[in-house]
């Protein structure tokens, strides 16, 4: 994998995905705890609102909807390869 990715959102990404370029996607993740699930959630990819039981889960959950979620909200743009980074706000008791 690449080692430099430019994030999504960034001036320029579009191009830099169509070219084959890996592209960073952020994805915050958090725990709610009342529902006793994680809760994904992307500023910069419309419509990632993913729940899943465990953090392996809900990284696997993301992965499946991510290219198709891009694919709606950047057609032009089709990126190929994607760094995921998981921006975590767990609180350990």
């Amino acid at each position: 994998m690449n080692k430099f990715a430019l994030p999504l959102g960034f001036p320029g990404w579009k191009a830099w995905a169509f070219l084959g370029w890996p592209v960073a996607i952020y994805v915050d993740v958090l725990r709610d705890d009342e529902a006793g699930v994680y809760v994904a959630t992307s500023k910069h990819v419309k419509g990632l609102v993913i729940e899943a039981d465990t953090l392996d889960g809900i990284k696997s959950e993301i992965e499946k909807a991510l290219f198709d979620l891009l694919s709606v909200n950047y057609p032009l743009a089709k990126p190929r390869q994607t760094n995921i980074h998981f921006n975590a706000a767990l609180a350990l008791a």
